[in-house]
């Protein structure tokens, strides 16, 4: 399984001072990601990142080329991955699928082991943002829903590689699509 590594926050690499490493397990411990999540993805993490967790759609076309499911943002109608915040009762991957579901309306077989992790800042008003780190988890699709929580919502759309690379923002997930290989799952 390979990971990505870039990050688009000033200041990466991830910092290792004795205050750096306290907001680390201060993190580690709220939300469940590990020292060695941060060092294999040499991000730059503080106790300011909120985790959110998404589903990286895809699925075999007829031709056995891989597409992958992007779907617009509600607010700035970018293409991202279906995410949102960890739910109770839920895994990190099951609440990834949950969104999946509200958001574009798929199902599918679900894979516990995140793929990777991508930081982004969101915006929640006027020029207001703070900083997320997304953990990612691979959604192969086997059904597309008529009816879902945020049908008409959004847009959804399959794409190439090579193209869902090209309409993310965000480098890191645009690293995490590059390295996906479901044959490795």
């Amino acid at each position: 399984m390979r990971f990505s590594t870039q990050s688009n926050h000033a200041g990466s690499p991830f910092n290792r001072t004795n205050s750096a490493m306290a907001s680390v397990r201060t993190l580690e411990k709220a939300k469940k990601i590990t020292i060695q999540d941060l060092l294999i993805h040499n991000l730059n993490y503080t106790k300011q990142h909120r985790l959110q967790v998404a589903a990286l759609c895809w699925r075999w076309n007829s031709k056995g080329r891989l597409r992958i499911l992007l779907i617009t943002s509600r607010e700035t109608r970018r293409w991202v991955i279906p995410k949102g915040w960890p739910m109770r009762n839920r895994t990190q991957a099951g609440s990834a699928a949950r969104e999946a579901y509200e958001e574009a309306g798929v199902k599918g077989r679900l894979y516990e082991e995140s793929i990777g992790i991508y930081t982004y800042d969101k915006s929640i008003s006027r020029g207001r943002s703070f900083p997320c780190a997304v953990r990612v988890f691979p959604l192969n699709v086997y059904t597309l829903l008529k009816k879902y929580p945020e049908n008409g919502q959004r847009k959804s759309k399959w794409f190439s590689r090579k193209k869902a690379m090209s309409k993310v923002r965000e480098p890191e997930l645009r690293e995490i699509i590059r390295n996906f290989d479901p044959k490795e799952l």
